[in-house]
């Protein structure tokens, strides 16, 4: 089976250092004023605008305590949707869902070594149907 390496080791560490450089030196800035209390309380640093100043170490944290799996409810419950775990569902908003649609849910399954995959279209007018297709790779490279 074929090893698939999208990235290189010097591209995965330019994308970690920059998101680490975002969350310190950039920040985000938040109009809430219980979020900012939560994120001063939680020793992260807050401008007079609003803008936090995160420690990557406390942003690992709380993407560590993020659930593998989490329920898309709706309103016909006949229609709820784990997201995660084994699926990959993605979201389109077209007149019509196309087979490079499809083919580009593929290459995300393929990419992360996962063999069922949903694309849900939610049209662009009120007069369509929200439509489905449902993918089941019969190979799928996992990434090692």
């Amino acid at each position: 089976m074929p090893r698939y390496e999208p990235l290189s080791a010097d591209a995965l560490a330019t994308i970690h250092a920059g998101w680490k450089r975002l969350g310190k030196e950039v920040g985000v800035q938040f109009d809430n004023e219980q979020a900012l209390q939560l994120f001063r309380a939680a020793g992260q640093t807050v401008d007079d605008d609003g803008t936090v100043h995160f420690d990557p170490e406390f942003l690992l944290a709380q993407a560590a305590k993020a659930p593998g799996t989490f329920p898309m409810i709706a309103r016909n419950r006949e229609r709820d949707l784990v997201i995660g775990g084994d699926i990959v569902v993605e979201l389109k908003s077209i007149r019509s869902i196309r087979d490079n649609d499809a083919t580009q849910c593929t290459m995300y399954m393929k990419l992360l070594g996962i063999r069922n995959g949903l694309v849900i279209n939610f049209p662009c007018s009120d007069d369509e149907e929200v439509t489905f297709q449902s993918i089941t790779a019969t190979t799928v490279y996992k990434r090692v």
